[in-house]
């Protein structure tokens, strides 16, 4: 028996859990096993051929809604090639519709919900020639004939699950983002959410995430992202976790966690604010702020509590934080999810994600949606199109601003100049991006590609529309350019930098180096050229909340050291 377990990352940095957990947990002993990898950009028929060449017996497909589709056009082709093999479904995507999808698929087997024990079974029955298809926990299609078997009840004992990484070759994940599963289930009932169906938290023991966590960390991985609902439901286990990174940190993994900010106390905000920069990335869902969308999709959290604790771990400039809004809600119009923005926008976060409502099959709001009149698109990812308090219209301005707050606010590369126009310049966040959305329009830069220094040329000449301090503004647009990107300006900007002689004069002097180039006094003035920027500004730039006219000179060197972000660092000459 030869059997194949097999999925379509979103990306190549990407890994899939799924599919190990399943290699580590449910494959019989000395049974042949391979994993195979693939992208959703990757082309369906080297997948197919690939998959073919393997031969299997048994093919088990995770699925998911970035990935079902094109994962259903290989399944038929494969079978039609493989009439023999077995072809198994699993994953969120047909855990809910498992009839469905075996009605319109060339598929055998659907395994609904955690598959590592209901997979094992089958396998094992598979083996000894036992009827297979009697096995709690799926669905299966004989003889034209759909049939779906009792619900197998949720695992309790989460140590009972072998680590997923166990059999890998870490060696080849250097670059890439691995996944990690501390709990299963969600004690909250957000009805967008599958994990709502699954209110019982089991969680893995310390002494055992312990042992897992110093696999990753002896590897030297780059990213571990928990994909744990809520991390710190469970205040003192998530507390533990904390304690162990930071007095094990290695300097290089990062970890991700999405985290409840209004259940975090002084206690734990004060452990993460001690952590190592960059050692710990945190996720926040946010959603909305307006109390009638909270109450509808049955979210009770405090946004003020949220805006509070967010303040305090931001003190240490030590983490990124990501926070989440959902357009498309319940109870949540146009009107109100521009105060939603505006209010969480302020929170000032390394990332505002703006998402749309995902009706998901097996949800609570996939119930609902005749209540709401929520439409939304007939194939995966199901996303939000209208209901009844947000039109289609709108909807697209909506995507528009997305696109904008991606490019220029979570890129981190125009700070300075988003922060002055609107905070220091009254301009609400919102009202904001929906004019730069519209001058956008008007010039029709949607329909086209535009490289980094272009975005910061779109940003300057929208920003002399504002009727605010021009000469100020395209200061602090030559000053981000000079902080985020390389250290030659573009022809857009201009440059009032000494001339070359004086810069080498400059960093031929041992006094000079040692005053601001203290970690460079040993390197010859040649080399050190292509490492700095001195650069005059006609503003004293350091001080962006109140524009003083002062001739500046900044010294700019190039980030060398870790960081969350590469930022070039300055000194102020003069």
């Amino acid at each position: 028996m030869k059997i194949i377990l097999t999925t379509l990352n979103s990306k190549y940095i990407h890994t899939s859990l799924s599919i190990r957990a399943l290699h580590s947990n449910s494959i019989p002993k000395g049974v042949q096993s391979l994993l195979k990898e693939y992208t959703i950009n990757d082309q369906l028929d080297h997948i197919l051929s690939d998959l073919y060449r393997c031969k299997g017996d048994i093919y088990g497909f995770s699925c998911y809604i970035w990935n079902i589709e094109e994962t259903l056009k290989i399944v038929d082709s494969l079978k039609k090639i493989l009439p023999t093999a077995l072809i198994v479904l699993g994953g969120p995507e047909v855990s809910f519709d498992g009839k469905e999808v075996l009605n319109h698929s060339c598929a055998d087997i659907v395994v609904k919900g955690e598959g590592e024990i209901t997979f094992k079974e089958l396998l094992s029955k598979y083996q000894n020639g036992e009827d297979y298809y009697n096995t709690d926990g799926i669905v299966y299609k004989k003889d034209q004939m759909i049939h779906e078997i009792r619900d197998r009840l949720p695992l309790q004992d989460m140590d009972q699950l072998h680590f997923a990484y166990e059999k890998e070759d870490m060696g080849k994940y250097k670059n890439q983002i691995l996944y990690y599963e501390g709990s299963r289930g969600c004690p909250f009932s957000c009805s967008y959410c599958l994990s709502s169906v699954d209110k019982t938290v089991r969680l893995h023991s310390i002494e055992r995430i312990k042992r897992d966590l110093k696999f990753f960390l002896n590897h030297n991985v780059k990213q571990v992202k928990f994909v744990d609902r809520t991390f710190n439901c469970n205040v003192s286990w998530s507390k533990d976790i904390i304690s162990f990174l930071i007095q094990n940190n290695n300097g290089h993994t990062n970890f991700h966690f999405e985290m409840a900010a209004d259940l975090l106390d002084d206690e734990i905000i004060t452990l993460l604010n001690t952590a190592p920069v960059g050692l710990f990335q945190l996720e926040v869902g946010i959603q909305s702020v307006n109390e009638s969308t909270l109450v509808s999709i049955q979210r009770a959290t405090s946004i003020e509590k949220i805006e509070e604790n967010i303040r305090k771990l931001q003190s240490s400039h030590n983490m990124h934080i990501h926070l989440d809004l959902i357009a498309g809600l319940p109870e949540e119009d146009f009107d109100t999810f521009a105060h939603s923005f505006d209010r969480v926008y302020a929170m000032k976060a390394d990332m505002l994600q703006l998402g749309f409502l995902k009706v998901l099959k097996g949800s609570p709001i996939h119930l609902q949606r005749d209540k709401y009149h929520l439409k939304h698109t007939a194939n995966p990812p199901y996303e939000i199109l209208s209901n009844d308090f947000i039109s289609y219209d709108e909807i697209i301005c909506l995507k528009k601003i997305e696109s904008l707050v991606d490019r220029y606010n979570n890129s981190g590369n125009f700070q300075n100049t988003l922060d002055y126009i609107i905070f220091q310049r009254g301009k609400a966040p919102f009202r904001f991006f929906q004019e730069f959305v519209n001058d956008w329009e008007e010039k029709k830069l949607f329909d086209v590609s535009h490289n980094k220094d272009r975005l910061y040329e779109i940003l300057l000449d929208f920003a002399y529309t504002l009727q605010e301090n021009q000469d100020f503004i395209k200061e602090l647009v030559k000053l981000d350019y000079l902080m985020y990107n390389k250290l030659t300006l573009p022809t857009f900007i201009t440059s009032t930098s000494p001339r070359k002689e004086e810069v080498f004069d400059l960093l031929k002097d041992p006094n000079f180096k040692a005053k601001y180039l203290p970690n460079k006094v040993e390197t010859p003035a040649k080399k050190l050229y292509k490492e700095v920027h001195i650069e005059t500004f006609k503003y004293d730039i350091t001080n962006p909340i109140t524009p003083i006219k002062r001739d500046t000179v900044l010294l700019f060197h190039k980030a060398t050291k870790p960081m969350l972000r590469q930022v070039n660092e300055f000194k102020m000459i003069k």
